[in-house]
């Protein structure tokens, strides 16, 4: 078992700080994966964000029309209009993980081994 993770992790020979290539590679990488991850968040930011908005309209809409629940007579509006928030806060996570993964992309990983 030890020998198995000393091949794997490049023998007792490695180096971390001489690799030019190797360290190259791997900050490219990391800043590839940094962005995409920031592109995905803000499309769930966007998502919540129109999701908030349309849900926010349909209870505006059925609150004007008066509708209610066919066997209790609840207004329906109500329970449409308690999602809002829940969307209004999936649309803000979504953006402030857009911002942190884009802060990750711009640092440079060589400063924090060395801090």
């Amino acid at each position: 078992m030890v020998w198995s993770s000393t091949c794997a992790s490049g023998g007792p020979f490695r180096s971390e700080r001489n690799s030019t290539t190797s360290n190259w590679a791997n900050t490219w990488w990391a800043r590839v994966i940094a962005r995409l991850d920031a592109f995905g968040s803000l499309l769930v930011g966007l998502f919540g964000a129109l999701i908030a908005w349309r849900t926010a309209a349909g209870a505006l809409s059925l609150k004007e029309v008066g509708e209610t629940s066919a066997i209790l007579g609840m207004p329906v509006w109500i329970a449409q209009a308690l999602m809002v928030p829940g969307f209004l806060l999936l649309a803000a996570v979504g953006f402030y993980m857009c911002v942190m993964h884009l802060r990750h992309a711009a640092r440079d990983p060589i400063d924090d081994r060395t801090a």
